[in-house]
């Protein structure tokens, strides 16, 4: 902490508290359903599970990369009401998996649609 007891001094390797944060609006979110379809062979699955490579794994990361899933809610899929209408076993492929979410379509800032 800084000599005055305050905020952290520069360079510190202190973080501040949860509730000193500020919090970064992404944007408004809305529900979505997503159609997709995918070659599973690589994959244990669509469901994710622990130390596997799964399909709800390299979705959720794609659409975080693209600002469609906040830093906030990343890693807790039920934080975007993440819901499918089936699932796939290990090396299954699908071609119409439906899955509903709420997704940032629109950046703060009008930056586009994502």
């Amino acid at each position: 902490l800084a000599e005055d007891g305050g905020a952290p001094a520069a360079g510190s390797d202190e973080e501040e508290p949860a509730a000193k944060r500020v919090r970064h609006n992404p944007g408004p979110k809305r529900k979505v359903a997503l159609l997709v379809a995918y070659n599973g062979a690589a994959y244990q699955g669509l469901q994710r599970n622990p130390n596997a490579k799964t399909i709800e794994d390299v979705l959720e990361a794609a659409m975080h990369a693209a600002g469609a899933i906040s830093d906030d809610n990343v890693g807790t899929l039920q934080k975007i009401s993440w819901s499918k209408a089936g699932r796939t076993d290990k090396g299954v492929h699908a071609a119409g998996q439906l899955i509903s979410c709420k997704l940032i379509v629109q950046p703060a800032g009008g930056g586009g649609n994502v």
